[in-house]
């Protein structure tokens, strides 16, 4: 599962003990999922291998140009409304602390193995 919607009235509404079920369903759903997606993927990439496909990273000044571009369509939609404005600030923030923290630690696991 990558979104759960629950409507906030009904989800308060509910006793603290099956607040913490529908919490826990939701996160356990997105753990399979993503435990799901890691193993197909490396099935399908050993496949993909096998019939002879060769993968190349895309150039820098590709995927800055890709970067720049998806900024300004982000940007763009943040300037509709409100909302949307407030989500897209709030996405920076985190994108901004986690980028840090993944550079020190997943990057570099990643490059490890």
């Amino acid at each position: 599962m990558v979104e759960s919607m629950v409507n906030q009235k009904a989800f308060d509404a509910l006793p603290a003990d099956l607040q913490a079920i529908v919490i826990e369903a939701a996160r356990a759903a997105t753990l399979d999922m993503m435990d799901d997606y890691v193993f197909n993927n490396a099935k399908a990439l050993q496949s993909l291998k096998s019939e002879g496909v060769q993968f190349k990273r895309l150039p820098d000044e590709v995927l800055q140009a890709m970067r720049e571009q998806s900024n300004l369509v982000l940007e763009s939609l943040a300037a509709e409304n409100d909302l949307n404005g407030r989500i897209w600030a709030s996405q920076k923030a985190f994108l901004e602390e986690a980028s840090a923290m993944q550079t020190l630690t997943e990057k570099e696991l990643y490059n490890w193995r």
